[in-house]
């Protein structure tokens, strides 16, 4: 992290939007990383925190795995621990939220990821939802929160159908 404070005073006009890498949050984000955070979004050039949230395609982080199912657990635990205080984080500093989930194509981690929000009462946030390829009531759930944006990717506009029904 200490780069990231670096590039940002020898380029003053570069904007950031700060985070933990998602896959790297599965391995546990500490106090120290937090505190790190919290100092760097406290400059004029950060103005937004991300990409947060959920990926379920994150690999197992013990090597070797000896327990893929006990280790998917933990990285998710890990990742929802991080979201929830970069969340908190960036209504500390009203800052808006880039959102990031994946998943196999299932929605979990999109509809895990709205439950967090709604659960820790940080629907008046603003977010933005990066690669957006959901499904009209995807789409239309994530619309609880007053303040959505959505990128869409090029899956999402495959064949020019735009949204999927399934």
């Amino acid at each position: 992290m200490e780069q990231l404070g670096f590039l940002t005073w020898a380029l003053p006009v570069v904007f950031t939007s700060l985070s933990v890498y998602i896959h790297l949050a599965a391995e546990g984000v500490s106090k120290r990383q937090m505190d790190q955070l919290d100092s760097l979004t406290d400059g004029h050039l950060c103005v937004a925190i991300g990409e947060v949230g959920l990926d379920y395609t994150t690999t197992c982080i013990c090597r070797p795995c000896r327990n893929p199912s006990r280790c998917k657990e933990e990285a998710r635990r890990n990742q929802e621990e991080a979201f929830i205080n970069l969340l908190l984080l960036a209504r500390r500093k009203s800052l808006p939220v880039i959102i990031h989930c994946r998943d196999c194509g299932d929605g979990s981690a999109a509809k895990r990821t709205l439950e967090l929000i709604l659960h820790h009462n940080l629907a008046d946030m603003t977010f933005y939802r990066h690669c957006f390829e959901g499904t009209i009531e995807e789409l239309t759930a994530w619309q609880q929160l007053l303040t959505i944006i959505f990128g869409v990717s090029g899956k999402f506009i495959r064949n020019n159908t735009g949204l999927s029904n399934s």
